[in-house]
C-alpha cells in the first residue's frame, strides 16, 4: 500500500504549470483582470514580414468585456460590438465581435479551462500545452525557481513569444476610445 502511495504521489505531482496557476489563482478568479507582457512576432520562412516587438496590456471582464492596448491600437468590447480605434490616425471602426478569438481569450482566462489543458513535460524548464486543438501548441519555460519566463507558440509561418507576464486584479475596465473629433466607420 505504501508503494502505491509513493508511485501515485509521484505521478501526479505538481509541475511549474499547476504551481504557477495557484500562485496566480486570486487573479485568475477575479472578475476582472489584466495581463502586461512583452510580445514578439517574428517570420519563419520569410524575411518579407517585419519582425516586431511591442508592449501589450489585456483587460478582461467576465461579461465578455476586454480592453487590449497594442502599439498604436485599442480594442475595446462592450459584449456586443468591437471598437477598434487607431491612436495615430484618430480614427474608429466599430464591428461585429469574433466570437472565436473572444472565446481564445477569455478560457485562457479561466483557471479550470487552463487546468483541463494537457501538460507534456519537454524536460525541466519546458512543457508543452495544446491549446484548443492538437495542431496548435505552446511551449511554457520556467526558471530554476519554477517562475513562468516566457511562452513560446509557433503558427504556419511565425514564431510568436511572449515574455515579462505580469497579471493583476483589476477594479474596472475603461471601454471609452476616442474623442469628439475621432472620425467613426461603423462596419456593422
Amino acid at each position: 500500500m505504501i508503494n502505491f502511495f509513493i508511485l501515485f504521489t509521484i505521478c501526479f505531482a505538481s509541475n511549474p504549470i499547476n504551481n504557477w496557476i495557484n500562485i496566480n489563482e486570486d487573479i485568475l478568479s477575479n472578475d476582472i483582470k489584466s495581463a502586461s507582457m512583452n510580445l514578439e512576432i517574428n517570420s519563419i520562412f520569410s524575411n518579407q514580414i517585419n519582425n516586431s516587438s511591442a508592449n501589450i496590456k489585456i483587460f478582461l471582464a467576465s461579461d465578455d468585456k476586454f480592453r487590449i492596448n497594442f502599439k498604436n491600437r485599442i480594442v475595446v468590447s462592450d459584449g456586443k460590438s468591437w471598437k477598434v480605434y487607431d491612436v495615430y490616425s484618430n480614427q474608429l471602426f466599430i464591428q461585429g465581435p469574433d466570437k472565436k478569438l473572444e472565446k481564445i481569450l477569455f478560457s485562457l482566462s479561466k483557471i479550470k479551462r487552463i487546468k483541463a489543458f494537457p501538460v507534456k513535460k519537454i524536460n525541466d524548464e519546458e512543457y508543452e500545452i495544446s491549446l484548443f486543438d492538437k495542431s496548435q501548441s505552446a511551449r511554457l519555460f520556467f526558471n530554476y525557481n519554477n517562475d513562468l519566463e516566457y511562452i513560446l507558440i509557433i503558427n504556419d509561418n511565425l514564431k510568436i513569444k511572449i515574455s515579462h507576464i505580469e497579471l493583476k486584479k483589476e477594479n474596472s475596465i475603461n471601454l471609452l476610445v476616442g474623442d469628439e473629433n475621432t472620425e467613426i466607420f461603423d462596419l456593422r
